[in-house]
């Protein structure tokens, strides 16, 4: 069996997540920079948006894109095991 690389097991598990674009997602907690195979950095602004609430704008290997709704005009690319989806 071929050794999956880190960047293709994250996107496998994030597929997992079940989310849409258009769905409400809150923000539960921080991580570092790359964890979990998380393609990505965590940047101290995304900070701000712990315990908030975004919409989902777009799936990607690299994450999930979220609108927050706060604001309008903020977008990030979080992690999606720091994401909960809101019912």
């Amino acid at each position: 069996m071929p050794e999956i690389n880190t960047d293709q097991h994250y996107v496998e598990q994030q597929a997992k997540f079940k989310c849409n674009v258009g769905d409400t997602v809150r923000v539960s907690h921080s991580c570092e920079s790359h964890a979990n195979g998380w393609p990505n950095s965590w940047i101290n602004d995304m900070d701000f948006y712990i315990g908030k609430h975004g919409i989902v704008l777009g799936i990607y290997d690299y994450g999930i894109q979220i609108k927050f709704t706060i604001d309008n005009e903020s977008r990030f690319t979080f992690p999606y095991f720091v994401l909960n989806l809101v019912r």
